[in-house]
């Protein structure tokens, strides 16, 4: 199990989004999060995203900081957030929450992405 060098909690239209980023700069969101944020069933969308080809091995088990101390949990990379999400058809979730799902769509890896970006793209020394 990987441990976070550094997580943050990023506000996003009324939601908080949780980054955590990893030794390598690799950076996660928890995935249980965001399938309550989006109204979605966890279990379900965790076994479609382990029968994607490529999804399947971006969701891992980080231990990150909760309200009640350290816990497990899983985590899905956030470069592979859209291509989760595009899976996600906004005609098929609750009519209050569509506005909200293509929001994600659009947005929410960008903003984690952002709040991490110090961090990732570490600027070379000048060359002498």
């Amino acid at each position: 199990m990987t441990l976070p060098i550094s997580q943050r909690v990023v506000s996003f239209h009324g939601d908080e989004l949780v980054g955590v980023q990893i030794e390598d700069g690799t950076v996660f969101a928890p995935f249980n999060r965001l399938c309550e944020n989006l109204g979605l069933q966890r279990a379900g969308q965790a076994q479609r995203i382990q029968r994607h080809a490529v999804l399947n091995d971006a969701l891992i088990t980080l231990t990150i900081e909760t309200p009640g101390g350290p816990q497990p949990v899983q985590c899905l990379r956030i470069d592979v957030l859209p291509l989760w999400l595009s899976g996600v058809q906004a005609s098929r979730v609750k009519e209050e929450l569509r506005e909200k799902l293509i929001r994600y769509q659009r947005e929410a890896a960008t903003v984690l992405w952002q709040a991490f970006k110090p961090q990732i793209l570490v600027e070379d020394p000048p060359a002498n």
